[in-house]
């Protein structure tokens, strides 16, 4: 502390206290003020040049951080638990690490224009964060917003290539999403338990959608799949309750185990030519479908892939034109 005049450690440290920070102090050294529950607001010097690891974590008193431009990257934990802060301006940070804002339970607002990548539970359980925005946006870590309960918007940025497991899982608030084109993998359970989640629309880029992408996903009534998609991972959909119809894009192979198990409200599928294998339990419990329609390009269809399907009266097979020609002769 030794950068630090006149301050006092056992949480005795005020905003008056942080206005004799030296001017010129270019490092906050790792868990320089770690625990410090009377931490009011901050005040960092326009030079400073690197905040250490855990630095404010547990401030529970801090309500509000100004991040100069000079900082580039915002390290592991460094704003963890600091449950009153309610506002923290990024400025030039291209980077943030690994539970950097972790329970930071009243920040509501954040945005940052040369942000690039947000590190693995960046926002975790961040649950009155309501809104985002973020203009060049590469990657977004897993579980980077999981659990920020009261989330309602995410314009992912058209720059964004990744979205990784668990990423907005139980953003509960959460009631679209758009997935540009340049994002070409989107983690498993990314978008679990999203249950206001109505409307997800993927442009064409994507090649597959992981396992438990969209699961319990409970007011999901419209999902666009662009063709680019080969594969549908296990559990994708599963208690999708409020999906209706289902139209499997051309160019997909593959219906993983459970893709679509208890989709109660899934009335009409429609699958292509493509599909050569339907999974165990893929379409287990949909008890409002009433038709499907498959392809005999189909090889394999699992292990009680329609159990439970009480109300499916009409299976159409379609057959090419040069199958029948083949099975005439």
């Amino acid at each position: 502390m030794g950068r630090f005049e006149k301050l006092e450690h056992e949480n005795k440290i005020d905003s008056e206290d942080l206005e004799k920070i030296e001017p010129n102090l270019e490092k906050i050294e790792p868990k320089e003020f770690l625990g410090y529950t009377s931490l009011g607001k901050v005040e960092l010097p326009n030079n400073l040049q690197e905040i250490g690891e855990e630095a404010f974590k547990h401030c529970t008193s801090l309500s509000e951080v100004h991040i100069p431009p000079s900082i580039g990257v915002i390290k592991s934990e460094t704003f963890a638990g600091c449950s009153s802060l309610q506002t923290a301006t990024i400025n030039k940070a291209t980077s943030i690490e690994k539970n950097a804002f972790r329970d930071c339970s009243s920040l509501k607002n954040i945005s940052a224009t040369n942000l690039f990548k947000i590190g693995d539970g960046a926002f975790s359980r961040c649950t009155s964060l309501q809104q985002v925005r973020f203009e060049s946006l590469k990657t977004i870590g897993k579980g980077a917003f999981s659990g920020c309960t009261s989330l309602r918007e995410f314009r992912i940025p058209k720059t964004t290539n990744k979205i990784e497991d668990e990423a907005f899982m139980d953003c509960e608030a959460l009631l679209n999403i758009h997935v540009p084109g340049n994002v070409k993998e989107i983690g498993a359970g990314a978008f679990y338990g999203c249950t206001s989640l109505m409307v997800a629309d993927i442009d064409s880029g994507i090649s597959e959608i992981s396992d438990r992408a969209f699961a319990e996903c409970t007011s999901l009534t419209e999902i666009t799949l662009p063709e680019t998609v080969r594969t549908i991972g296990e559990d994708a959909f599963v208690s999708c309750m409020s999906l209706e119809t289902v139209n499997v894009p051309y160019g997909v192979i593959k219906i993983g185990n459970s893709a679509f198990q208890n989709c109660r409200g899934l009335r009409t599928v429609s699958i292509p030519r493509t599909v050569t294998e339907i999974g165990e339990y893929a379409f287990q419990d949909c008890t409002s479908l009433t038709s499907i329609i498959l392809h005999n390009t189909v090889k394999s269809i699992g292990h009680d892939a329609f159990l439970g399907c009480e109300n499916l009266k009409n299976v159409t097979v379609i057959c090419s034109l040069q199958e029948f020609t083949k099975d005439r002769q």
